[in-house]
Parts: C-alpha cells; structure tokens; sequence
C-alpha cells in the first residue's frame, strides 16, 4: 500500500501509471452526486490502464488495476451538466489539482469527477480483464468487396431508385450536377443528397474513400444531415454485392454480410440500436481503417 498524503506523490503516482489514459473505472463506492449533495468522509475507487489488448469487439483487455481509498474527503461530486452518472466505458484519465494541502484530482470518464481529501492510500490489485463490447458507429460504415470492380457514380444512383429514393450528386457547398461531371475513377469527396434537402448543414452521404484494392474495392460511406430513409438505404446497399465476399466495418466491429444484416435490422426507427442483436462474432477494423 502506497499512502499519497500531497501533489508531488500524486503527481508522480499519476505519472508513473500514464494518467491512466483510455483506462477504466471499475468501480466508485459510493456514487459520486452533485456538488450539492452530502459528502461522504470515505470513498473508494478501483480503476486501472490498459496493458494488454486491442478494442477489438469481443477480444479480451487485460488492465493494471488500483484501489484507491481516499480519508478525509471534503470535496466528491460530478459535472452538474450531466444529467446521469456513468463509468461504462473508457476514460481520459486521471488529472491531478495543484492544492497547498492534501490531494485533489480529477477523473474525466466523462463526466468529469472531483475528489478532494486530506489522504490517499493505492493499493494494486490482480489484473482486471474484459471483454471489449462491440460499438459499431452510427454514422459511418467501410465496405470492403473482393472480385469486384469499384462500382461507378451511376450504379450507387440506380441502388438508391430502386429503393425510390432519387438523389444527385454534388460537392460539399455545391449545387447538384450531371453524372456526368462526377469523376468516375474517383469520387472521393462527394456526396449524395435529395436535392430538395441539400444545404451546407445537410450534406448528405459522403463518399469518405472511394478506391480500387488489388483484391476489389473499398468505399467508407459517412452519415452527414441524411434522413433516416436514405441512410437505411445506404445500409441496405451492400447486399447489391452479393455473393463476392464482404465485410463491413464500423466503430470497433466488422460484419459479414449477414451479421450486417442482423445488425441493421435491430435499428428501430428512431436510429437506436438493441446492443443484444449485434453479432457475437463482430470484429474490429482491419488495419489502417
């Protein structure tokens, strides 16, 4: 046990351990409240830094664990900004408060967490390790397609008519044009969007990367001011590759096409998602994505 009675031992403490970066809380007793709120004269917080592992969906982080016991409490309490309290997640890590007397820090999970008290006792723990839940974006998905060409400007306009939903093509701050004035060896960097919906606020779909791979292709599709309609679509869209082989990669995970289905389909109308439906076998990124 390490006793941290002023910031020049928590400074270097914190230091030592990288702040605890993308670390994690593990546990909080009790609940930080408000500033408002009593303040308790004891709290303990268990948290550690990551030492093994990728975020990969479902792959294993094994982490440096700490207890912190903190005595003498007079400060502990939340932004009051957030409405909910919650460590589900990674923080940014541990910041430490210069203070002529005792110790104070803060931990940013977000929210951000302010302790202040007269003495801190750390304790090291047995690693704690997790599984890495799967957090797909909800804005941006990359599709990755074997044995096929990169697909024209003209294709991805039929995809969406067949879906009656009739788009056009254009640059960010620009008006709609012909097809064909949209390059058709590269069209990275444009958007689609209704032309009665586009504006500087709503660009629409953007086509992040657009480029041929010596295997097929790759196009990273980005959710920028889209009505739910058309994103689904865009979502939907993949399955026009079928049967090459694809994957389809967003936040930490990557889909086959059917998981990606699956996974699409536990959207709601609202955009929400059901953490349960996403596929237990959802992979992170590969490489350089």
């Amino acid at each position: 046990m390490m006793q941290i009675e002023h910031y020049d031992q928590l400074e270097s403490w914190a230091q030592e351990h990288s702040y605890f970066q993308d670390g994690r809380v593990i546990s909080m007793t009790p609940i930080p409240g408000l500033g408002s709120d009593a303040v308790p004269t004891t709290v303990t917080v268990e948290l550690g830094y990551p030492i093994k592992g990728t975020y990969e969906a479902n792959s294993e982080m094994v982490y440096r664990a700490f207890r912190l016991l903190a005595q003498g409490v007079t400060e502990y309490y939340f932004d009051s900004e957030w409405q909910e309290f919650s460590f589900d997640g990674c923080i940014n890590g541990l910041d430490t408060m210069l203070t002529a007397e005792g110790i104070d820090f803060l931990i940013d999970i977000p929210p951000r967490v302010r302790l202040k008290c007269s003495v801190l006792h750390a304790v090291e723990l047995p690693h704690f390790v997790e599984i890495v839940r799967p957090e797909p974006s909800e804005t941006k998905f990359v599709l990755v397609v074997s044995r096929q060409p990169l697909p024209s400007p003209a294709f991805w306009l039929d995809e969406f008519a067949q879906k009656g939903i009739d788009l056009a093509w254009h640059v960010l701050g620009g008006a709609p044009v012909d097809l064909a004035s949209v390059p058709s060896a590269n069209y990275e960097g444009w958007f689609l969007q209704d032309p009665g919906d586009m504006s500087d606020k709503k660009p629409g779909l953007l086509f992040d990367v657009c480029r041929a791979t010596p295997d097929g292709f790759s196009v990273s599709l980005e959710r920028r001011g889209l009505k739910d309609r058309i994103w689904y679509a865009a979502m939907e869209s993949v399955e026009a590759f079928a049967p090459a082989m694809i994957q389809i990669q967003s936040g930490n995970c990557t889909f086959t096409l059917e998981e990606w289905k699956t996974y699409r389909n536990s959207l709601d109308k609202n955009g929400d998602v059901d953490a349960g439906t996403i596929p237990l076998k959802a992979r992170k990124n590969l490489p350089g994505q």
